[in-house]
């Protein structure tokens, strides 16, 4: 009985080649797939927070939450008051990281007048890891959070913002003002946060 010696097994150069390929396809698709995730984490962040304005824009239409009266002020609700009251999620940001609670809040904005009231929502959105509702502004080459309204929220809104930059975020306070993305300043009124409900005026 004869032994078949004419089986033959991959050569050295062969398995090189082997691998050598798989490395430029391992190549070409990890950014592919690193983009996709980061892309739909951002989206997922997008979706977060509108929950959360969402949920003041049934707070406000039932009076739980007080609507501003004059021109350009604004109601104040942190994430903290508003995260009880959502049916699901929410607790985090995508990037697993904590909302800084402080800088991440939903404003009730009267741009209309006490006579012909017209509300709007507004958002700033920060975790702890520093993913915020922000821009990149070119010209500094900074990038800084933002407080941008309901309907003009996109995925793209979301970055991540530097520790100093992010420490400089503005806080809103009962009686103070912030400035929108369009540069208007609105005066908040009613701040409603973890302490209680707080009044200020212009």
């Amino acid at each position: 009985m004869k032994l078949n010696k004419n089986k033959k097994g991959f050569t050295l150069i062969e398995l090189l080649a082997v691998i050598v390929i798989l490395g430029i396809l391992l190549a070409l698709a990890v950014p592919a797939v690193t983009k996709y995730i980061n892309s739909s984490k951002k989206s997922a962040f997008i979706a977060n927070v509108k929950k959360y304005m969402e949920s003041v824009n049934s707070g406000s239409i039932s009076s739980e939450y007080a609507n501003p009266i004059g021109n350009n002020e604004a109601t104040a609700i942190t994430f903290d008051v508003i995260y009880p009251k959502l049916e699901r999620g929410g607790a985090t940001s995508p990037y697993d990281a904590d909302w800084l609670l402080k800088k991440s809040y939903v404003l009730i904005v009267n741009e209309g007048t006490a006579e012909e009231p017209h509300y709007l929502l507004y958002v700033a959105a920060m975790d702890a890891k520093g993913y915020a509702i922000g821009n990149y502004e070119a010209a500094s080459k900074k990038t800084t959070a933002s407080i941008i309204e309901y309907n003009k929220l996109k995925s793209s809104d979301v970055v991540q913002i530097p520790t100093g930059e992010a420490a400089a975020a503005t806080m809103p306070t009962a009686g103070g003002t912030l400035q929108l993305t369009d540069g208007t300043s609105v005066t908040i009124t009613t701040l409603i946060d973890d302490s209680g409900v707080h009044t200020g005026s212009k």
